[in-house]
Order: structure tokens, then sequence, then C-alpha cells
């Protein structure tokens, strides 16, 4: 027996000779005419796991955060321009809406997709990897050919880095940038430690590896973590900070 006002969760209804009934998580049921609703969630399906950055394009407003697309508001906003990792996407009533690192979710009609920049020191070097060709030297990730090139083989000091279109770009000069997807970062620098560099009271997610697999956890803004191994994966680099344990460099800065 169930006490008046206890709460249970449900995981399903089905309809009786016209009434119904819940199903319980052990599989028993109870009928809804004796229950009222307290809480709703809905599993969500269909999730594309996939890591982004997005800012906020809703000028003067602030868009709210929901705990479900489209419902169960969050009490969270985010304001105009803010920049936040996504995790994955999926499509509810013909709207995209993106997952959160903190599983929470905001609309696609209200973000743009931008480049995040990362300032980085030290003797960091990427080398040219296209064999038989020279890459072109750009004046802006993605924009506007220097007329210069680097051929393949050649190393090159990077003194920064930037995400623009889902892809890292690396500082090599005053208005020189080289796209990641031609280069792999030298090994020289390749452990340390990193500090997350996100948005106050949210986290980044963890992958299992570059870019594919979220672990399902998380670390906070401003949590530092040492690094074993840098990757390059679809021009973004990647630090492991511990076994099948990654998180991108978009979202923090090296120590």
């Amino acid at each position: 027996y169930l006490s008046d006002g206890t709460k249970v969760q449900t995981v399903g209804y089905t309809t009786v000779n016209g009434k119904k009934w819940y199903k319980l998580a052990d599989n028993t049921w109870i009928p809804a005419e004796y229950t009222k609703v307290v809480s709703s969630s809905t599993v969500v399906t269909n999730i594309t796991n996939e890591s982004n950055t997005v800012a906020i394009n809703y000028p003067h407003y602030s868009i709210a955060v929901w705990s479900e697309p489209g419902r169960n508001s969050t009490g969270k906003y985010l304001s105009d321009g803010t920049k936040v990792q996504t995790v994955g996407y999926t499509t509810v009533n013909g709207k995209k809406w993106y997952k959160l690192a903190d599983n929470t979710w905001i609309p696609a009609e209200y973000t743009k997709a931008v480049s995040s920049t990362d300032t980085t020191s030290g003797n960091n070097t990427v080398t040219v990897n296209y064999p038989g060709y020279s890459i072109v030297v750009w004046s802006e990730p993605g924009r506007n050919s220097t007329g210069k090139y680097i051929s393949d083989g050649t190393s090159v000091k990077y003194y920064a880095t930037a995400n623009y279109n889902g892809q890292t770009w690396y500082k090599i000069g005053e208005n020189q940038w080289v796209p990641g997807q031609y280069v792999k970062v030298n090994a020289s620098n390749n452990s340390g430690s990193v500090t997350v560099k996100y948005i106050s009271g949210y986290g980044i997610a963890i992958w299992s590896n570059p870019g594919r697999n979220s672990t399902g956890k998380y670390l906070e803004n401003g949590t530092t973590v040492k690094y074993f191994e840098t990757q390059n994966y679809n021009g973004q680099t990647w630090y492991k900070i511990g076994e099948n344990q990654w998180v991108p460099a978009q979202y923090v800065s090296v120590n």
C-alpha cells in the first residue's frame, strides 16, 4: 500500500476500461484517479553527441535554460553574447535544441556559431602535416589569405589558438594563422596543467575520446587539472587528463 501524500516515480501509463493507470519502476501499477502530478520528465532520445561552441544570439535579452527541450525551466538564464559549450543536439517538434555540459538544454534558434580564442604560452610548436604540398597562411582564422605558404614538414612556433566553425587554428605570428587540420602539435610541450575557462556555475564535459563519446562526467569552471598528452582531432586540440578522459582546448587555458 501507498499512503496519502507519498511521492512515487512513474515510468509509463496505460488505459484499461476507460481508466488511466500508472506503471511504477518495479513493474507494479497504481490507479491515476487517486494521484496528482507533482513533476514530470521525458526521456530525450535521438541525441547526436557533438562538441561545439555557440553564442547566445538574442539582442538585448536573455534566454532560459531548460531541463528538457521546451519543458521545465531551470530558472537559469544566459544573456545575449554569452559563449557556451554544447555537447549534443536533438530535434523536438521540428525545432533544434542544444544540450549543454550539465544536461540542460537551450533552443538553437537563439544561438550562432562562434570562434573562441585561447592564448597560450611556452615553447609550443606545430609541424605542417600535408604530404607533398604547402599550406596557406591566413590573416584571420578561415579568412583572408596572406599569400604566404608553409611547406610540409616545416615546424613553427604558435602563440595562440582559436576555434572557428568547429576547427582549431594556430596563430604563428601577427595576423598569421594556420588550420589545425594540416598541422600536428609537437610533443615537446605534451604535459602540464590546464584550467577550465568557461561560464561561472557551469562545467564542461569530459570525453572518452577526443570529440567522441561523452563520459557523463564534468569539470566545473575554474577547476585546474593535469594533462598528460595532447591530440589533434578534426583540427581541434584535445588534452588527456586521465585514462579515457579528454577535454577540448577551446574551454581551457594552459597554465
